[in-house]
């Protein structure tokens, strides 16, 4: 959230939090007595509009992102089974192309001689 439009109370309850697991220098007694504070203490309401707003604004460019990325993927794994498609497809074509090329003479050749007999 917008720190801007936090309480009091949260931001001490965040910073003893942030004390206690980095430096270890408060108590579970000081955690709790900012958490007691901060459910007691009642912000006006364009807190929570704020608050609401910004969670909407979380969830949005969320799901947004999440769709993206999902999209990205598919489109990268159509993209690579589209190449390998391409190129399995052209291998087949080099394959039977240069293959009727090398038969073909001799096809022709056998061709000759059966209607020469």
């Amino acid at each position: 959230m917008n720190p801007h439009f936090r309480p009091m109370a949260l931001d001490h309850l965040s910073y003893n939090i942030n004390r206690l697991i980095v430096c270890g220098e408060y108590g579970w007694h000081d955690v709790y007595h900012s958490l007691l504070h901060s459910c007691y203490s009642q912000p006006d309401a364009s807190y929570w509009f704020q608050a609401a707003f910004e969670l909407w604004r979380n969830t949005a460019m969320l799901v947004i992102l999440t769709t993206t990325v999902l999209f990205a993927f598919v489109f990268m794994s159509l993209a690579a089974n589209g190449i390998v498609w391409l190129i399995t497809e052209g291998v087949k074509y080099a394959y039977n192309a240069v293959t009727a090329t090398l038969h073909t003479p001799q096809r022709i050749t056998l061709q000759n001689k059966s209607q020469n007999n």
